[in-house]
């Protein structure tokens, strides 16, 4: 650890990565205090997360995260005793001093919330509002009930009742996600802990962007900015002749990091649209020069022969999002590659494929005669026959929303961000909805 602390005087970026560290072993000591139902411990956690909330404008831990700590350091004499013997952490396996305890939202979720939702429980079972009601008085009862019959029954393991994280295939997914988060960082970034390759400025482990001045000190001086931001709200609103009301607004901290050398500008077009984007070439252009550096096989010719953009323009917008284009466009292109002919030549229809976009000839048909989804299908069941005359096979493509590798599933979440997410259920004899006011929502193409 000493030989750490002499890396933090001469390289910013262990420094920052250091201030990480430590932020991290404050929340695990916060998850200890919890599994192992240590008062003190959780209250000194709490405590040291404060300044974090402040410099990352959580408004709302901010302003009552100091309350909570107020309330537990004056308990009533019993309830501080209890809470001081780990009673204030649920646990579900017997033995006060397991490594299993829970906060309370937690248990409850767990528990009574699980066995009264799930199978077995409320769900499916009735809507209507006297019966919720009802059942809502009832349902820590019914909750005991349903688990004891799961366990009479064996469908409850014993070892159901230990905490999730604690069970042999959690920790050993936890295990492999930490080497492969070492494995990544030593091949893929710079190496945080190599402190004799690292510059004189703060610099970004993964992308290798330097820090400017400004954005350098905010960021290693985030932990004293927040806290003084703590020790100003504490003092002005909590304090015995406190000068400021509770609820005013809680000042941002001003923070700024590797995201504010690259802001979005807004720029407007000749048909007055706003767009918004990121405009620093200079960046890929540095990274571009150091690459000549340390490749052999990699001229700067080489390199000014590519566009200078942080990404590919053809296929994305410069904030990262795809391009999307007319399909019509792509026919043009196909048009140039064909040479146009007046009679198509006699060909075998044996060996003979038809290749049609389906979503096309579902919205050529006409809907207003139609009433219901079985006389869409009807009516396309008879066009896709009526092709078998001059062909061997029909090939209808659709748009795929089912896949995770899809190319329709960033503009369908684009479309899907502004609605809300509703379902329909297909049937022959369902009515047909309008597939325009429908078309943005997210599950109605699932």
């Amino acid at each position: 650890m000493n030989e750490f602390r002499e890396w933090v005087s001469f390289s910013p970026t262990f420094r920052y990565w250091d201030m990480l560290l430590q932020a991290l072993e404050i929340m695990l000591i916060n998850i200890r205090a919890e599994r192992n139902g240590l008062w003190s411990v959780h209250l000194h956690s709490i405590f040291s997360m404060l300044p974090y909330f402040f410099v990352a404008n959580k408004n709302n831990y901010s302003r009552w995260s100091p309350v909570y700590l107020l309330d537990m350091l004056n308990l009533p004499t019993e309830a501080e005793g209890l809470f001081s013997m780990g009673f204030f952490s649920v646990r579900q396996k017997v033995g006060s001093m397991s490594l299993h305890g829970v906060w309370s939202d937690m248990a409850t979720e767990k528990t009574v919330i699980k066995d009264s939702k799930g199978d077995g429980g409320i769900v499916g079972l009735t809507r209507k509002k006297a019966l919720l009601i009802r059942w809502n008085l009832t349902r820590h009862v019914l909750s005991q009930i349903t688990s004891a019959m799961r366990a009479r029954v064996c469908l409850v393991q014993v070892n159901d009742q230990c905490h999730d994280e604690a069970k042999p295939a959690a920790m050993k997914r936890d295990e492999k996600h930490v080497q492969d988060l070492i494995v990544y960082i030593t091949e893929n970034m710079t190496n945080p802990f190599d402190v004799d390759n690292h510059p004189r400025q703060l610099i970004n482990i993964s992308t290798g962007l330097h820090a400017s001045h400004d954005i350098e000190d905010s960021l290693l001086k985030s932990f004293e900015t927040g806290r003084t931001k703590m020790k100003i709200f504490v003092e002005s609103s909590l304090s015995t002749d406190k000068a400021g009301s509770f609820y005013r607004s809680i000042q941002r901290s001003g923070l700024k990091t590797f995201e504010d050398m690259n802001p979005k500008v807004q720029l407007k077009c000749k048909s007055w649209q706003v767009v918004k984007g990121h405009l620093n070439p200079e960046l890929v252009f540095r990274r571009a020069l150091s690459l000549t550096k340390c490749r052999d096989d990699v001229s700067v010719e080489t390199v000014l022969s590519y566009p200078i953009c942080p990404i590919p323009i053809a296929l994305l917008h410069d904030d990262g999002t795809m391009r999307k284009t007319n399909k019509s466009d792509l026919a043009h292109e196909l048009d140039n590659l064909v040479e146009s002919v007046p009679n198509i030549p006699p060909f075998d229809h044996s060996a003979t494929v038809l290749i049609r976009d389906g979503m096309s000839l579902v919205q050529s048909f006409d809907v207003e005669r139609m009433s219901t989804f079985g006389d869409l299908a009807k009516s396309y069941i008879m066009q896709v026959q009526s092709c078998f005359r001059f062909t061997e096979k029909v090939v209808d493509v659709f748009d795929r929303y089912d896949t995770e590798h899809s190319i329709k599933s960033a503009d369908h979440h684009r479309q899907s961000a502004t609605t809300t997410t509703q379902k329909f259920i297909i049937s022959l004899k369902a009515e047909l909805f309008q597939t325009g006011k429908n078309q943005a929502t997210k599950t109605s193409k699932l």
